[in-house]
């Protein structure tokens, strides 16, 4: 006789409903893997802030992006669902020794004067004429028999 259920463990064990077994729930995808940090710097170099606001971090983690078109660093921190809590931007300025800036020395040039150039080329010109005016050296005596 025809059973409608014998394609589904016969139904008598489970009193005439399917067996679960075949409705089981998908086993969930693998999620979204976050990029594994193999240097020991933890520094992102990134394309502007739209690449740091985009870069993905895991949940419950701080991570510090270096532009590397701009003199910025960005820094992200995400809660535990990994959603941005907190985006801070910071302009760059390398510092030298005596506390001044790249802007303080650009603002200050150290040019030559217009005397100091008239000078400087006036002494080549004086050297340029000793040197032209001095007889071509030769290692070799008269002749330029090199065997004499």
């Amino acid at each position: 006789m025809y059973d409608p259920n014998a394609g589904y463990g016969g139904g008598q064990q489970y009193g005439g409903w399917p067996n679960p077994s075949l409705y089981a729930m998908p086993q969930p995808q693998p999620g979204f893997r976050y990029p594994q940090r193999t240097d020991d710097n933890h520094f992102v170099w990134i394309q502007g802030r739209e690449g740091a606001m985009a870069y993905p971090i895991s949940p419950n983690s701080t991570l510090i992006f270096l532009d590397d078109q701009q003199p910025y660093v960005y820094k992200k921190k995400t809660d535990n669902e990994g959603k941005t809590i907190e985006f801070k931007v910071f302009k760059l300025v390398e510092e030298f020794p005596n506390n001044q800036t790249v802007e303080t020395i650009s603002n200050n040039p150290q040019y030559a004067t217009k005397e100091e150039i008239q000078t400087l080329s006036e002494e080549i010109k004086k050297l340029t004429e000793i040197v032209n005016s001095r007889k071509p050296y030769s290692k070799y005596p008269k002749g330029g028999n090199r065997n004499a």
